[in-house]
């Protein structure tokens, strides 16, 4: 029992729904058809879901959706790049294992460092 004026346990973060492998790649693909069509906002969306329930190569393509670079080299329009948002997944991408994410990583880095 807490005493009074004890702070409250803190809650734990929400998880996300795991996914089976399957709804993962469907996920991940209708992403990847959504940035194909240059529908930037809607791939981001689903990719994150991807991601959030683990996907370590749905992180990389978020990043991509945020990654001034890839931006310009698929004439995203009406999109500014985020390079803290694209290094922000690119590492959660790299400490899950997804080495596409390192290489991503190291581009920005190479452009954008000093």
């Amino acid at each position: 029992m807490l005493s009074p004026g004890a702070p409250a346990p803190a809650a734990d973060p929400p998880r996300a729904p795991s996914l089976s492998p399957k709804e993962l790649a469907d996920l991940i693909a209708r992403g990847d058809q959504l940035l194909a069509t240059g529908d930037i906002a809607a791939a981001r969306q689903f990719y994150q879901r991807a991601a959030e329930a683990g996907s370590a190569a749905a992180a990389t393509s978020v990043g991509k959706t945020y990654d001034p670079l890839f931006l310009a080299e698929t004439k995203a329009q009406g999109f500014r790049g985020d390079l803290v948002l694209a290094a922000q997944w690119y590492l959660k991408a790299s400490a899950a294992g997804d080495q596409q994410a390192d290489e991503m990583l190291r581009r920005l880095k190479a452009k954008f460092a000093g």
